[in-house]
């Protein structure tokens, strides 16, 4: 009897990386038989970006775990190899944050506060920009300003629409600065 070959399929979601860890992923065999698998894989995509039902570019430092049945026997088996595998990384949540500012009133909404980030991956970035609610005076609420951008090598798609999170900031009261002339009138 001749060995029959695994096909490797899995899920992960964006993590910036091209490694599709064994947690992620499946073996099937023959009549249902499943098997885990085992290792943290080495540039195992071709991409690091979102994509759908690719192959796996290699299966290094990926190993066959346990069956799912008595009757799975990993020996029935050849090693893992690329052949039928498909692949899928879906797009990762991401959050902008505006950040708490406090500043003195100077009749603009601007804030020099740096949009903070949940869950951005190493290697991307964002641009963002954040303004208070009101120009006046007194306790005011920042958001995260439209135009906002992810650099993330694929147009920011890598990422589902960013969550935008506001912040609690607030504008204190201007000094006035007071002047003027006036004639002599003896008091």
């Amino acid at each position: 009897i001749i060995p029959a070959n695994l096909l490797l399929s899995g899920t992960r979601s964006y993590n910036g990386t091209t490694t599709m860890a064994g947690s992620v992923l499946t073996a099937t065999g023959v009549h249902g038989e499943t098997f885990t698998v085992t290792g943290t894989g080495a540039t195992d995509l071709t991409t690091k970006d979102v994509q759908t039902n690719q192959l796996l570019a290699n299966v290094t430092n990926l190993g066959v775990g346990t069956g799912n049945t008595g009757a799975a026997v990993s020996t029935n088996y050849n090693a893992l190899s690329t052949v039928g595998s498909s692949v899928s990384v879906t797009q990762a949540t991401l959050g902008l944050n505006a950040v708490t500012d406090t500043r003195t009133y100077n009749g603009l909404t601007t804030s020099t506060g740096t949009v903070g980030t949940t869950n951005l991956q190493t290697g991307d970035s964002i641009t963002a920009s954040q303004s208070f609610d009101s120009k006046d005076a007194g306790v005011r609420t920042l958001s995260v300003d439209a135009g906002y951008s992810v650099n993330d090598g694929n147009g920011g798609l890598n990422y589902f629409a960013p969550t935008l999170n506001t912040a609690a900031g607030s504008i204190i009261p201007a000094n006035l600065l007071l002047s003027g002339t006036r004639s002599y009138n003896g008091t």
